[in-house]
């Protein structure tokens, strides 16, 4: 009877781990789709700026500008917003969690 008993509470066990695993992968998949779908957006806008700059001749001014040296901030459509770093990863790891 015991092994009976030890046997059921081993499958709920491995059961619990590969739900774990499974979801864990699940989170994993969703952070990388969301860092690709970025990668694709920030393509676009690069090529978009370039398209318009050759058929206007201008070649001083973006639409869309990422500075990571000096001050953190993205040009974009004429706008500059700062970018501040270190709280957005802090509030993105805390969403996370």
């Amino acid at each position: 009877m015991s092994i009976i008993i030890l046997v059921i509470v081993m499958e709920t066990r491995v059961e619990r781990v590969r739900k774990q695993k499974k979801e864990k992968s699940k989170y994993r998949f969703e952070f990388l789709i969301i860092i690709v779908v970025v990668f694709i957006f920030y393509l676009g806008l690069k090529a978009t700026e370039k398209s318009i700059q050759e058929l206007t001749y201008v070649q001083d001014q973006h639409i869309f500008l990422l500075n990571l040296k000096v001050k953190p901030s993205i040009q974009l459509f004429g706008k500059t917003y700062d970018l501040n770093v270190i709280n957005f990863i802090k509030e993105f790891i805390k969403s996370i969690k």
